[in-house]
């Protein structure tokens, strides 16, 4: 009797946390009688109560900031690439599409450590080489030339280098000059 309640606790355990805690061999009904002591299922620990997946983000970043302190407790239970596999199917709360359009580059810039926890240092140039900014739409090349040459009282250069850190005109016949008046020889 005890081993059929210990298999159907553990079966709504996996069913309650499947979302983020892979079944591993410890989760499994035929081992869960005999569990390996330092990865007991059961109790939940107090940091695992109400909706805990929806902010136990902050808690698992303070490891970055703290040394591995904090993911020590985690690594009581968790194998060290739950995150991962977790991660793999669902975003952190903060990667929404607003987010994605808008606002990354500058967390990025702020914290590169918390984008290198799930992306390679490559993942950066890989989608900026295969999506273009989202202001280089509609007549974005006729206007460029004018925006870096001459501004306009709107000069969006600084935005420019983030991306093009030297203006190399490669189908230009002349040297790059960024005083040259283009309408002295394009009519």
């Amino acid at each position: 009797m005890t081993s059929n309640a210990i298999k159907i606790a553990v079966i709504g355990l996996i069913l309650t946390l499947s979302i983020c805690i892979p079944a591993g061999p410890l989760l499994h009904a035929e081992t869960a009688s005999i569990p390996a002591p330092e990865k007991i299922p059961f109790p939940r620990p107090d940091s695992h109560r109400g909706n805990w997946i929806e902010f136990h983000g902050a808690s698992a970043d303070l490891h970055i900031n703290e040394a591995g302190r904090t993911r020590k407790a985690c690594l009581m239970c968790h194998e060290k690439n739950d995150c991962i596999i977790c991660h793999n199917t669902r975003l952190p709360r903060d990667h929404t599409n607003t987010w994605r359009t808008l606002s990354h580059g500058f967390m990025a810039e702020g914290n590169r450590e918390r984008c290198l926890t799930c992306h390679r240092q490559d993942f950066c140039v890989r989608c900026h080489n295969e999506t273009a900014p989202r202001s280089h739409t509609g007549n974005w090349r006729a206007r460029h030339c004018a925006e870096c040459h001459f501004g306009s009282g709107n000069s969006i250069t600084g935005a420019c280098t983030v991306c093009h850190r030297q203006a190399v005109h490669v189908s230009a016949p002349h040297p790059v000059n960024p005083a040259m008046n283009c309408a002295l020889c394009h009519h």
